[in-house]
């Protein structure tokens, strides 16, 4: 679940001041809705633009990098 991931990342992190998504059902409702609580400025990207999910993949791509490394060193 997108929401429950992200309120462990807030928690283990820090709150971003800007989040932005590829527009997928998983980051509507209640995810939207804690990013509203939180004053959290939300951009989905464009549908059919490669281009821009192009640097939401990479990051997220990047975010499971060090997740697996994490869990690798534990």
């Amino acid at each position: 679940d997108a929401t429950q991931a992200f309120r462990e990342y807030i928690v283990k992190f820090f709150p971003p001041d800007f989040v932005q998504t590829d527009g997928g059902g998983e980051y509507e409702g209640p995810f939207d809705e804690l990013l509203t609580q939180l004053c959290i400025k939300h951009s989905c990207s464009a549908p059919e633009t490669q281009g821009q999910n192009f640097i939401v993949e990479n990051a997220m791509r990047a975010v499971f990098i060090v997740a697996r490394a994490d869990l690798i060193r534990s």
